[in-house]
C-alpha cells in the first residue's frame, strides 16, 4: 500500500516561532504550525498474506523454531528501495489458520492469537490482518 500517513517531526530550528526572523516565520513562504507535519509520500507498507500459521510466525519479529525469514525480508526490500523510504509489513493469515484464544494455550496474545466468536469463525472467509510493524526495529 502507498502513500500510508507517517508524521514527520520538524526540527527546532525549522520550527515558526513569533518574535523571531527567520525563513520559517514568514506566513505564506514557509511557516508552519505545530511541532510535526503530516507526509504520505516516503512511507508505504508490504501486505503479505494470506499465510499459514507456520509462514505466520516465520515473518514475525520473534519468529519460528521453523526459521527467520525477517532479517532476509529486509534485507531483499532494502536492496529495491536504498533507504529513502519508510516502510511497515503488515502480515495477513488465513481465517481458518488464525487461532482464537484461549487459556492454557501456547499462542500469544497480540502476536499470535485473535478473540472471535463462534459466529465469526463460521461465516468469515477473509483474511485476518496479524500484526502491523516496521521490521527494520526488530533486526540488528
Amino acid at each position: 500500500r502507498e502513500y500510508m500517513l507517517q508524521w514527520m517531526p520538524i526540527e527546532p530550528q525549522d520550527r515558526c516561532m513569533l518574535g523571531l526572523a527567520r525563513p520559517s516565520s514568514i506566513l505564506g513562504e514557509g511557516a508552519m504550525a505545530g511541532e510535526v507535519v503530516p507526509d504520505r509520500q516516503s512511507r508505504f507498507r508490504l501486505v503479505i498474506g494470506p499465510l499459514d500459521m507456520d509462514g505466520y510466525l516465520r515473518l514475525t519479529p520473534q519468529g519460528a523454531a521453523s526459521g527467520k525469514d525477517l532479517p532476509a525480508l529486509v534485507d531483499i526490500v532494502r536492496s529495491f528501495i536504498g533507504f529513502e523510504y519508510v516502510w511497515e509489513v503488515e502480515l495477513l493469515i488465513r481465517s481458518d489458520a488464525a487461532p482464537q484464544a484461549r487459556l492454557g494455550d501456547a499462542t500469544q496474545l497480540g502476536w499470535s492469537t485473535w478473540m472471535v466468536s463462534d459466529q465469526q469463525t463460521a461465516t468469515q472467509s477473509a483474511p485476518v490482518t496479524g500484526m502491523v510493524f516496521e521490521p527494520e526495529g526488530y533486526t540488528a
